[in-house]
């Protein structure tokens, strides 16, 4: 199970299938840490990599 706010290695596996976490998760994880977002970050319930800027 996926802990909240823990890094995952598979990050980047996971963004390959899922697209759309760029748009959904990455944009609102940006907000909330006032445009910076951690490389490798994974979020639980999103499953995704953050590595695009805002």
């Amino acid at each position: 199970m996926v802990v909240k706010g823990q890094v995952e290695l598979n990050c980047e596996v996971r963004l390959q299938n899922m697209p759309e976490c760029l748009v959904s998760a990455c944009t609102d994880r940006c907000k909330l840490t006032q445009g910076t977002i951690s490389e490798g970050y994974c979020e639980a319930g999103f499953v995704c990599i953050c590595k695009v800027p805002c």
